[in-house]
């Protein structure tokens, strides 16, 4: 009724569809949940941070399943297994978000496709590139987390970093099902980046 969300259908449950109407309410919206993190999470997503910093494959999986038991609910992300993996990329991203000095972006084109999330990290010349998947469950993580690190591989989204100065990138592919992630990494060592 304020117009901070309109109503654009039902799905087939007969649940309604909203959607926020337009860019400054979606900046709003930003800035309020940007503004929770930094409140709620304080210094709370440090050591997910610092897990990335030290390329810790566990620390990462150990500091996202935290945060997840800790703040969503399995019926989160909608009915479809798109509409979920959805709901955990952006999930991930706010998380990553929040870190200063990190840039992150999203659905960003890259060798023959679109990488789910680029982080660029000038403080230590890295970069990361993170593949996102929907598990149907808790027995297929670790095979789709794999299967995020071959798509990064085959689609060659390295090809990002080709004309910058970034010379080593780090590969993860992290699955989620319900409240819990697996995070796969092909790249203790770090890729180099082609060209």
């Amino acid at each position: 009724m304020t117009g901070y969300l309109t109503h654009c259908g039902r799905n087939e449950d007969g649940t309604y569809r909203l959607v926020i109407p337009n860019r400054e309410i979606s900046n709003l919206f930003d800035r309020q949940i940007r503004n929770w993190f930094y409140e709620k999470i304080e210094g709370g997503l440090d050591p997910l941070f610092h897990a990335f910093d030290r390329h810790s494959t566990a620390d990462i999986e150990e500091n996202i399943n935290s945060c997840m038991r800790d703040s969503i609910s399995f019926m989160d992300g909608g009915n479809t297994k798109e509409m979920k993996e959805t709901f955990f990329h952006g999930l991930l991203l706010g998380m990553l978000r929040s870190r200063r000095g990190w840039r992150v972006q999203s659905n960003r084109e890259a060798g023959n496709g679109r990488a789910d999330i680029i982080l660029t990290d000038r403080t230590r010349d890295c970069g990361h590139i993170i593949e996102v998947k929907y598990s149907d469950s808790y027995a297929e993580l670790e095979t789709d987390a794999q299967k995020s690190l071959r798509q990064i591989d085959d689609t060659l989204y390295d090809d990002y970093f080709r004309d910058s100065d970034i010379d080593i990138v780090y590969h993860y592919g992290i699955a989620f099902h319900r409240k819990k992630c697996k995070v796969a990494d092909d790249s203790s060592s770090g890729h180099r980046c082609p060209g």
